[in-house]
């Protein structure tokens, strides 16, 4: 890969974690920012819980992305692997651990249900 390949990349790469910062903060999560990468912090820093990893390629490595995530959630010890992941083209994907999804799904029920009930 040439240097203009590789800048190439980490600005796509930069690109869609400016992207998915601005999708935190537009629900209301001001205090998202990237990362400072080389010094060890994930794509995204912010959002207490969780270890957010971005990918931005053509060509989907789904289980190395997760990998990734989760080796190095567990290392940082910084909240659950979440990975958010997008082809061009098309919009962002997000991965979870499933128990952080029925967790989250749960509340997210019982808020539904909360208002419906009101109604």
């Amino acid at each position: 890969m040439d240097s203009r390949q590789g800048k190439s990349n980490r600005d796509r790469g930069a690109s869609a974690e400016r992207q998915v910062r601005d999708i935190f903060r537009m629900f209301g999560f001001g205090k998202v920012r990237r990362g400072y990468v080389f010094q060890g912090e994930p794509d995204i820093v912010g959002a207490p819980g969780l270890h957010v990893e971005v990918k931005y390629q053509k060509h989907c490595k789904v289980w190395e992305w997760l990998a990734q995530a989760d080796t190095d959630a567990a290392y940082r010890k910084d909240g659950n692997p979440v990975l958010f992941f997008r082809r061009p083209g098309e919009p962002f994907r997000v991965i979870v651990p499933a128990k952080l999804f029925m967790e989250m799904y749960t509340l997210w029920e019982k808020a539904n249900y909360e208002v419906n009930e009101d109604e």
